[in-house]
């Protein structure tokens, strides 16, 4: 029985496919052509997969990862290598930035233990208290040394009166300057300062000048003009310096015009000429009207007395 069956269902089945070989379907008309697709995937190429050929519709992940990294990452570009014949060093290709991370160095931090103040020795303490107690007392010396050279004295004597002035010191006092020709200052005052006492010395050195210049004989210029230079030293005032200022300058126009007077009075064309040229410097100074109406009239009549030798000298030759 198993056999006729299996005969009957074979039978069965090569007629059925001989009738679809002689049946061909009649078409007035050719179908459009359909755009070719790949061919689906069978129950049997599912069992039975093709390890030979891949699937075409199957997509490749590996490809796809490696065409979406070729796209966001620039191919890198190879450089030439460097020919062994130039001699020339190959460069050193830096690393771009950002590929290579080098790892950060570790810092530790240590923190040390506070020491314990260290306590002040009792011996620099007093040495420090005696140090500055001395300080003190120089800068107390200092000042009243200072304020001791400020103060003078008149003391007086027999004949005038003498000025003594503080020392630099806390105490004592030096003697200054005789003054034979000034009294003592009306008032009760035992101590004065340096405007009380300087007018008196500025009129003891200008009497002394006004004597020189007013003893018989010839004049001690230089002893007046020294005189009188001295005397500018205690000059407190302008007043007191003008004044001296005017002594000196009727000093030197009486210098000047006494020797022109001297060399002019021997009557020689050098002696004259010499005479001009102290008029001539005696111009030069701070002269009032009368000085120098003096030396106008001096000067005329020495240049008088010149022309006429020169044309006595002209008439001879």
């Amino acid at each position: 029985m198993g056999k006729n069956s299996l005969i009957k269902s074979t039978a069965k089945k090569k007629k059925t496919a001989g009738k679809s070989k002689t049946t061909e379907p009649v078409t007035a008309e050719k179908p459009m052509p359909k755009p070719e697709t790949p061919p689906g995937p069978t129950v049997a190429d599912e069992k039975k997969p093709d390890a030979k050929k891949p699937d075409a519709k199957k997509p490749d992940v590996k490809k796809q990862d490696v065409k979406k990294q070729d796209k966001s990452v620039p191919p890198p570009v190879e450089k030439p290598a460097p020919s062994s014949a130039s001699g020339e060093k190959p460069a050193i290709e830096k690393e771009p930035p950002g590929e290579k991370s080098e790892p950060e160095p570790q810092v530790t931090i240590t923190y040390e233990a506070p020491s314990e103040p260290a306590t002040a020795d009792p011996v620099d303490k007093i040495m420090l208290i005696a140090a500055g107690a001395i300080l003190f007392l120089f800068i107390l010396v200092i000042g009243a040394s200072v304020s001791n050279t400020s103060r003078y004295y008149i003391k007086k004597k027999p004949v005038g009166v003498e000025i003594w002035q503080g020392k630099f010191a806390p105490l004592g006092e030096k003697k200054v300057i005789d003054l034979p020709d000034v009294t003592v200052p009306a008032g009760k005052k035992t101590v004065f300062t340096q405007n009380d006492v300087y007018p008196l010395i500025f009129s003891h050195y200008l009497n002394k000048a006004d004597a020189l210049l007013t003893r018989p004989g010839i004049p001690d210029y230089e002893s007046i003009k020294a005189y009188l230079t001295r005397a500018q030293d205690y000059a407190v005032n302008a007043e007191l310096a003008a004044a001296a200022s005017k002594r000196l300058v009727a000093i030197d126009f009486n210098n000047l015009l006494y020797r022109a007077s001297i060399v002019g009075g021997r009557q020689t064309v050098k002696d004259l000429e010499k005479a001009l040229d102290y008029l001539a410097e005696a111009s030069q100074l701070k002269l009032n009207a009368n000085q120098l109406d003096q030396v106008t009239l001096q000067r005329k009549i020495f240049q008088e007395m010149l022309a006429k030798l020169r044309k006595a000298e002209a008439t001879t030759e």
